[in-house]
């Protein structure tokens, strides 16, 4: 009879002391003990990388800032006067002209659709301030969010 419970048992204590996890308690900053159990799991190449690629969000690619330049041609107090050079103006250029209100300068600026680059903005207030009423056009950068 011992010998069979010595053969029941004592596989039964080598199996569970053989197990593949640790558990180790630590007590944190405000007194508590916390337990942390770690699993030594064997895998394979396939499990480990088709696992990786189901738990990492995908990687992005940081893109540089974008620049982008605004040609300015006019500021003014209400939008009816905003309104009123635009409609003046947009025969004279190429160029869609359009307003908004600027918290920054408290006015309503025309301003043309933004640029790529820097060089293609002063190319195109080059070009319209030919125009009598836009010699003082200028390029602006707006601010990033």
């Amino acid at each position: 009879m011992k010998n069979i419970i010595s053969f029941v048992l004592l596989p039964f204590f080598f199996i569970t002391g053989c197990s593949s996890f640790q558990k180790s308690e630590v007590e944190n900053t405000n007194g508590q003990k916390e337990i942390y159990v770690f699993d030594d799991v064997t895998a394979t190449a396939d499990t480990v990388s088709n696992n990786a690629a189901k738990e990492l969000p995908p990687t992005v690619e940081e893109n540089p800032k974008i620049e982008m330049y605004l040609v300015q041609v006019g500021a003014f107090s209400s939008e009816e006067k905003a309104q009123n050079f635009i409609s003046k103006i947009s025969d004279k250029i190429n160029y869609e002209l359009s307003s908004h209100y600027s918290n920054k300068v408290n006015l309503y600026v025309v301003q043309l659709p933004p640029f790529r680059t820097k060089k293609e903005a002063e190319e195109v207030r080059d070009e319209i301030r030919r125009v009598k009423e836009l010699k003082g056009a200028f390029i602006v950068v707006p601010d990033s969010k």
